[in-house]
């Protein structure tokens, strides 16, 4: 694909996921998300087919995988590394990071073609996604009872104050769910765009996952799975995800 069509696309795309955040929290941001997904999908396919044929596959004209390194700056790092990793799984890819003096190094591997739809992604929703998370609050303010012994009175007395480490809990379990509903509408329309090619697609793209597989391993041999230990508030997971998703992804769009 040349330059000028890469650069029309990648437009297209960026446009409409700025109309979903101008709309966000309604029906139309979902409508807008999944049709800028379903052209990063067709896009997928359209560099697929440059790089094999259609039928009779011939394997050893498929690219091998390649890595893409890159650091995780600003607010909500772990989100971010989050939000990364679940739209390199959905595009057939596989991440690999560490996290040393609480910055992120994200190594993924895949691809190209795939790298390519993940890194034009990225650049788009990571930043959408922090602004977005900058507006959210829970229905309620978070609220907690402060007492204080008066050893002169023998009393005690209370003062409510506002809780702003739970409203950092709320809006980490947002981003959470918001990571995890665009990983999944990803997903579903990669499907959707595989199965209208039929069985050619499928071979392919399981081939691209297993380079991207081994390509990992034979990087990072040591590499385990992290066990996470965060804890998040169910509600703001719930609104994070009905944010994510506003309208049924798998829906006819013309």
């Amino acid at each position: 694909m040349d330059d000028n069509k890469r650069a029309k696309i990648t437009e297209k795309v960026a446009k409409l996921l700025r109309q979903a955040e101008d709309v966000a929290g309604t029906p139309e941001e979902g409508v807008f998300q999944a049709r800028a997904f379903e052209i990063v999908a067709k896009y997928g396919l359209d560099m697929a087919q440059i790089h094999a044929r259609k039928e009779g596959l011939d394997i050893s004209d498929l690219p091998g995988a390649v890595e893409w390194s890159l650091f995780v700056r600003g607010k909500y790092q772990s989100a971010q590394a989050l939000l990364l990793h679940g739209m390199a799984r959905a595009l057939h890819c596989r991440t690999v990071y560490s996290n040393s003096g609480g910055t992120y190094h994200v190594w993924v591997y895949g691809v190209p073609h795939h790298i390519e739809r993940l890194q034009f992604l990225w650049e788009m929703l990571r930043p959408q996604m922090v602004r977005l998370v900058e507006a959210v609050r829970p229905s309620s303010e978070y609220q907690r009872i402060h007492e204080r012994y008066d050893w002169a009175t023998d009393t005690f007395t209370t003062k409510v104050v506002k809780d702003a480490g739970r409203l950092k809990t709320y809006r980490r379990s947002w981003l959470a769910g918001y990571a995890q509903t665009i990983e999944s509408r990803i997903c579903e329309q990669e499907t959707i765009a595989i199965e209208s090619v039929g069985g050619a697609a499928i071979v392919l793209y399981r081939g691209d996952e297993q380079r991207a597989e081994l390509a990992m391993q034979d990087a990072h041999p040591r590499a385990r799975q992290a066990k996470t230990r965060t804890r998040f508030d169910r509600d703001g997971y719930s609104h994070g995800q009905r944010d994510g998703s506003q309208a049924e992804f798998a829906r006819a769009i013309g």
